[in-house]
């Protein structure tokens, strides 16, 4: 079972450390749940995601990353749109977090 206040937890710890607007941070993690949520993911799930942040923290801790939060970023769209066979999946992903991070005030990123 997902625990879905433990996702919103860590959703909002990341995106509020770089972006103040409460209206797009609550869309993009609905938009996250919602397309992480699709009946026809049977891996790249809720339940994945979870697992990816939970996994990205203990070696973050293990490593001494000092700022871990551009991996946790990619960890949260990496298989953001997941379409079996398709082989633009990680390009559609990437673009995706692009539009995410600019609504959230990074500007354009390169």
């Amino acid at each position: 079972m997902v625990d879905l206040a433990y996702l919103e937890m860590m959703w909002r710890e990341l995106a509020n450390s770089y972006g103040d607007n409460p209206k797009h941070i609550d869309t993009w993690f609905g938009n996250i749940i919602d397309a992480y949520s699709e009946p026809h993911r049977h891996y790249h799930n809720l339940n994945h995601i979870t697992q990816v942040i939970q996994d990205l923290h203990t070696i973050a801790k293990r490593e001494k990353i000092n700022d871990p939060r551009w991996i946790e970023w990619a960890a949260w769209f990496h298989d953001y749109c997941y379409e079996p066979g398709n082989p633009n999946n990680e390009q559609n992903s990437a673009e995706v977090a692009e539009k995410c991070l600019s609504m959230l005030g990074f500007g354009e990123l390169t």
